[in-house]
């Protein structure tokens, strides 16, 4: 994690990025049912909880859920390394337009788990290096998650024009959302 000017630059398993290590515990998607009551008089029983090793484990899981593919969701769980996670969810069924319309409230909903279950990491969220800056990922290869371009990059446009350059002018169109750094911004100013 690199801090330039008015951003925070984070990538990786920098404590920020969905990859980093951020333990979420939940109700078991998958034994949990809305439609049954939680509280039966005769037999009073609460679903398992679940707990998915990093942020990135539960965004994808979100994909199995919504499919209702209980195998890749397990194996989602089980997955040792976010990197397997992705692997995984790529390989789950699902309408392209029907999961772009939900991964931004997904991603608002892991966010507000992960450091709402991880004290260290809304300690580091609320510290006094982090107020009053925007977070950017630093990534390379996503420019919907991302900035589209790599930290060292992002570092030369600060230096060179005082900012970051989102705009591409030959083609008139954001070069990049940052949509990851977007709402941790909006969660860090929403719980300060």
């Amino acid at each position: 994690m690199t801090i330039k000017g008015d951003y925070i630059l984070f990538f990786g398993t920098d404590w920020p990025s969905n990859f980093a290590p951020s333990p979420i515990s939940v109700w078991d998607d998958f034994q949990w049912d809305e439609k049954k009551t939680l509280w039966d008089r005769d037999n009073p029983t609460l679903p398992a909880t679940i707990t998915f090793k990093t942020a990135e484990a539960y965004y994808q899981s979100r994909k199995a859920v919504m499919a209702k593919d209980k195998d890749r969701y397990y194996k989602i769980v089980n997955a040792s390394i976010p990197a397997e996670t992705k692997k995984i969810a790529r390989e789950i069924k699902l309408v392209p337009e029907q999961w772009d319309k939900e991964r931004v409230k997904w991603m608002w909903e892991t966010l507000k788990l992960k450091f709402g279950q991880n004290p260290d990491l809304k300690e580091k969220l609320l510290s006094e290096e982090c107020l009053d800056k925007k977070f950017v990922e630093a990534s390379p290869y996503d420019n919907f998650w991302g900035a589209g371009k790599r930290e060292s990059s992002l570092i030369r446009e600060i230096d060179v024009y005082g900012d970051i350059q989102w705009w591409d002018y030959k083609h008139d169109l954001p070069r990049a959302t940052n949509m990851l750094g977007e709402l941790l911004t909006k969660l860090r100013d929403e719980i300060e």
